[in-house]
């Protein structure tokens, strides 16, 4: 994924490149797009996409040693209070969430530009 900037208060579904460094063929968990979260510095989370979504599970299947493309929900709906509806503008971390097989992990933080 290149540089992310969304608007704040909305929400964008670009693409994440996943790659699968393991031996074996390992199947993403989702609801047709993986989930994430923004987050600040000190990885605390302080926006996400709060909105409805349909719960079907859709898998994306990792072949081993290589990636796939996933599309990712953003969302720039802030989830601390002193913030406001919405994160502000700047420079903040986006995390996703994996579901992978069954066992959840978060990936390292991505750089994000939310603007006006």
């Amino acid at each position: 994924m290149t540089s992310l900037s969304v608007r704040t208060g909305r929400s964008a579904m670009p693409r994440v490149r996943v790659v699968n460094h393991s031996a074996e063929k390992k199947v993403l968990g989702t609801n047709g797009q993986l989930q994430s979260a923004v987050v600040d510095d000190a990885g605390a989370v302080v926006g996400r996409y709060v909105g409805a979504q349909n719960l079907p599970f859709v898998g994306f299947a990792v072949e081993a040693g290589r990636g796939t493309e996933v599309p990712v929900l953003v969302g720039t709906d802030s989830v601390v209070p002193r913030l406001g509806y919405a994160v502000p503008p700047g420079q903040w971390h986006l995390v996703v969430l994996l579901d992978v097989d069954r066992e959840r992990t978060v990936s390292a933080p991505l750089p994000l530009t939310v603007t006006p």
